[in-house]
């Protein structure tokens, strides 16, 4: 083989590739693969620090496409039509269904939630002078070594505190909606690049596991690949079902329930609980205490009810809605598709948070279900397991079925 010859018009020296030929391109060493491997996670790091708004967009057409996929699939499966058609029956249907949303509830949402957060400091103040009278004449608390004397508590002191905290997010959150409803071109806009992001993301849905399978190497790692994409993408999708389903029926429950209670700014609140339905373990105890806390204080209590009275009328209220949807929905709309325990679920909720907000919170329970799927996989081929042991289990549990199922089971294939 000759070697190339340089610019100085020497050979140059490849001593260390003498058996590689000079067309074929060598591979990368592991400090190489190390390097590039890490450069491309910072990349990417600051890809989502810099354009989170635009993920946030994204996440919402993802979300949109899960939603959808059942009906485009039914329709695509079952009618002569092909799927693009299905897909833009499907999401015209929807925009119509957003668009009478808007016209009957919209104007209707906005000045209640708008009224809900001026209220803030209202209850805040009023809850401190609750307090205040409830205690005036209260005997010392002792809790072991400490004694709290509620007479010589400064209520005011604290209560100016408390709106001095509370102010600027009331301002700025009023500030927010008012934009909102302002910025019509904006939100259009957005919403129309949702549409349109998840149009491309539905009809491109049902090859976006070939397309990642095909740059799987070696060949050998497509069927785990493949597979493990079938495990992420059931997890996804029964979690994002399961809580829209959830929130479409907690909005609707909440806002007729407390409607028929009398409650103040129903529409408001049945909105807060269907929204809260996408923060796990959390959210619900939100929309209870948000619930509660107009009931408290509202000026016009029905039923001839004093606000204690009341607001504990709204508290069972709430928490039968909360075992109603534990006990029977859950099971029934999400199941144990997660696989998490609460607890891990409500430490990821309070990470994400902090991390990324509300969307944070939102994405925390399914992206800790994805890592322990991905972390399960790794330590089984660490340890030179079976990479899927459910599959394990499946087979055993077929072993255990009587014979006759066996054979109808083989004759039916």
């Amino acid at each position: 083989m000759t070697r190339p010859i340089d610019d100085n018009g020497t050979k140059e020296d490849q001593s260390d590739q003498t058996n590689v030929p000079y067309d074929v391109s060598p591979p990368w060493t592991r400090t190489t693969k190390i390097i590039v491997s890490v450069f491309g996670l910072v990349l990417l790091a600051l890809f989502v620090w810099r354009f989170s708004n635009i993920l946030f967009l994204l996440v919402v057409s993802g979300l949109l496409t899960y939603l959808l996929q059942p009906i485009i699939v039914r329709l695509d499966r079952n009618t002569p039509l092909n799927r693009l058609i299905s897909v833009f029956i499907v999401y015209l249907g929807m925009a119509v269904i957003i668009i009478i949303a808007i016209i009957a509830l919209g104007v209707a949402a906005f000045d209640q939630i708008r009224n809900l957060i001026i209220q803030v400091p209202s209850f805040i103040l009023n809850l401190i002078e609750q307090f205040s009278e409830f205690t005036v004449a209260e005997e010392p608390i002792i809790i072991g070594p400490l004694i709290i004397v509620p007479g010589t508590v400064p209520w005011d002191t604290i209560g100016q505190q408390a709106l001095a905290l509370v102010n600027p997010a009331v301002s700025n959150a009023t500030q927010v909606i008012t934009s909102l409803a302002g910025q019509t071109v904006s939100v259009v806009i957005n919403i129309f690049f949702i549409f349109v992001l998840s149009v491309y993301f539905a009809i491109e849905a049902p090859r976006i596991s070939g397309h990642l399978s095909k740059y799987t190497t070696p060949a050998g790692y497509q069927y785990d690949a493949e597979h493990l994409m079938r495990k992420i993408k059931f997890t996804w999708d029964s979690f994002w079902r399961g809580q829209a389903s959830l929130a479409i029926i907690i909005f609707f429950a909440d806002w007729l329930g407390l409607t028929i209670l009398g409650v103040d700014n129903a529409l408001a609140l049945g909105i807060i609980g269907g929204l809260m339905e996408f923060i796990p373990t959390i959210g619900a105890l939100i929309a209870t205490v948000a619930a509660v806390t107009v009931a408290f204080f509202q000026t016009d209590v029905p039923w001839g009810l004093t606000n204690f009275q009341f607001a504990i009328v709204v508290l069972i209220f709430m928490i039968v809605v909360q075992q109603i949807e534990n006990n029977i929905l859950v099971p029934k709309i999400v199941g144990d598709s997660l696989k998490v325990h609460p607890i891990i679920i409500l430490l990821g909720v309070l990470i994400g948070g902090s991390i990324a907000g509300i969307i944070g919170a939102m994405l925390a329970a399914p992206i800790i279900a994805t890592l322990l799927i991905l972390l399960s996989y790794i330590w089984n081929k660490l340890n030179d397991l079976p990479p899927f042991p459910e599959k394990e289990d499946e087979a055993a549990q077929k072993k255990k079925r009587p014979w006759h199922r066996r054979l109808r089971d083989q004759f039916s294939h």
